[in-house]
């Protein structure tokens, strides 16, 4: 879906309402978003009466009206408009009936006075509520299939889930959910069904709505990011050198030098914010290195790594270990290393990544067909576990109230779900099905922001950077740089920190960071 802002609608309401324009931010307000499950095709206008209704319900009779033409007015359902209290009063209370026709000349017929019965409508619905100071109040509209014909009396409505008429009911504007003006399409409009599918927002570029820098430099082979508290890192390999960056908000870097091994760098973030870096230094093994104080830990005579993302409360980074048969974690500092690897799991897996958590580290993992989800206190002593079947690839971080946010690839049809899982992994609840990843893609990220919402990134068949925050209803396609080839794609790294996601790509002999503010 494509209507991504609000139309302008009501230019004067009767010196009670006006509308807002998309720009609008902090004013007190109403945010409609208008959705249906009918056949789109079969909707050719939107009619929207317009008054001030008292708090024991009845309905003042001086109100106004509109009409949205499904394919110019709006270019399509999903669409929203905003309201304002005259005078900036908050007090007052809206009763807005809309009704969809399959006939625009039915829904010009229908006259102001007779407005309140909109018998002739195909689909109705009435909504009552009101204001919040300063706030912008989100109020979804879903005109049923199951309310096709349906007339009911003057003092009640359709029920979208039953089909019946009923009472109107009043919704207390405190209960409703609040929106960022402009993004109600994507956090929290569209359907009603919160286990459907959510609206696409459609292809954008990332350099529209995120700040864009260059980072790096060379041939890449290798990209790591990661986010804790205010702060973000890079590190990146190009040619056998090193090269790291904090904050990602310039374009200078720090070049650590030194020959390192061809493998999947990954990064983590001291609890003081500093940058480690964790490499294979060619002949030895691990290192974790920080860019801020330029200083090294002790190689180790381990196998090939797949990487590290976590950074535990106690300064702590665990790095994974792959091997052929094996999957163990090895625990790094800058001063010491454990005395040996936590085994994880022994057989042969692939897709395995570190989940960001704390007092300990979570592992995910697959076999080809499930895939497996296990959390580890500090020491390495198993603290749960859970399974997904026909699973590709998984990823998930903690959010501040234990529980973990989960993404993951369906390896029959490559769909990516979503879930949350409890703290001891016991069960995934809130699952959804969100989108759908490349064929043979197997790239899924997921960061967790400061409010608990979560979003995940992978690559969609575009291919194109795809995201979704969650809980809500952001469904974003990013064309995170315009040419990049599929394997350019594929080594893209997400992290989520404070409000906003960073993107981390290298395509051809830069590395380029990109900002989503959620």
């Amino acid at each position: 879906m494509t209507s991504l802002g609000r139309v302008a609608v009501l230019a004067a309401f009767v010196a009670s309402l006006a509308g807002v324009s998309s720009c609008t931010r902090r004013a007190t307000q109403m945010i409609v978003v208008v959705d249906s499950d009918l056949v789109p095709a079969s909707i050719r206008c939107v009619r929207l009466v317009a008054g001030q209704s008292q708090p024991d319900g009845s309905f003042v009779a001086t109100s106004t009206s509109t009409v949205f033409r499904v394919g110019t007015t709006v270019p399509e359902l999903p669409f929203s408009f905003g309201l304002l209290p005259s005078s900036g009063d908050a007090h007052q209370h809206v009763e807005l009936r809309v009704g969809a026709y399959a006939d625009c000349g039915a829904a010009d017929a229908e006259s102001d006075a007779d407005a309140p019965t909109l018998v002739a409508a195909n689909v109705t619905r009435t909504v009552r509520s009101g204001f919040v100071e300063g706030q912008a109040v989100l109020v979804n509209v879903f005109l049923s299939s199951r309310c096709a014909m349906r007339a009911c009396a003057a003092a009640q409505t359709c029920d979208p889930d039953t089909g019946t008429c009923v009472d109107i009911a009043f919704q207390d504007p405190s209960t409703l959910p609040t929106v960022r003006p402009g993004d109600e399409l994507r956090d929290g409009g569209g359907s009603a069904d919160a286990g459907g599918t959510r609206p696409d927002a459609g292809v954008i570029t990332c350099s529209e709505v995120t700040t864009t820098a260059t980072t790096g430099r060379a041939m890449l082979t290798t990209i790591g990011v990661a986010a804790r508290g205010t702060h973000v890192a890079f590190g990146y390999q190009y040619g056998s050198n090193l090269a790291g960056e904090l904050d990602g908000s310039s374009t200078s870097v720090d070049d650590l030098g030194g020959a390192i091994g061809t493998a999947v760098l990954g990064t983590a973030i001291t609890d003081g914010g500093d940058l480690g870096v964790a490499y294979p230094q060619v002949g030895m093994g691990p290192v974790l290195r920080s860019t801020s104080t330029g200083a090294s830990g002790t190689a180790h005579a381990v196998g090939t790594f797949n990487g590290t993302r976590p950074l535990v409360a106690d300064g702590n980074t665990f790095v994974v270990l792959r091997g052929t048969s094996t999957l163990s974690v090895l625990r790094v500092s800058l001063t010491f290393v454990d005395s040996g690897p936590f085994t994880v799991a022994t057989g042969a897996t692939t897709q395995t990544t570190l989940l960001a958590m704390s007092g300990g580290f979570g592992v995910g993992y697959s076999d080809g067909t499930t895939c497996t989800v296990a959390t580890f206190d500090a020491a390495g002593t198993a603290a749960g576990s859970t399974t997904i079947a026909d699973c590709a690839a998984v990823d998930g971080a903690q959010r501040p109230d234990g529980q973990f946010a989960l993404a993951w690839i369906v390896a029959s049809d490559h769909t990516v779900h979503t879930g949350l899982a409890t703290a001891t992994l016991s069960s995934i609840g809130d699952q959804a099905e969100v989108g759908t990843a490349r064929t043979g893609s197997r790239l899924v990220q997921v960061g967790v922001l400061d409010d608990g919402r979560y979003r995940a990134a992978w690559i969609d068949p575009s291919p194109a950077v795809h995201t979704v925050l969650m809980p809500g209803w952001v469904n974003e396609r990013c064309f995170v740089h315009t040419g990049a080839t599929t394997m350019e794609y594929d080594r893209m790294r997400a992290a989520s920190h404070a409000s906003e996601t960073i993107l981390g790509f290298p395509s051809g002999t830069a590395v380029y960071d990109q900002r989503l503010t959620d």
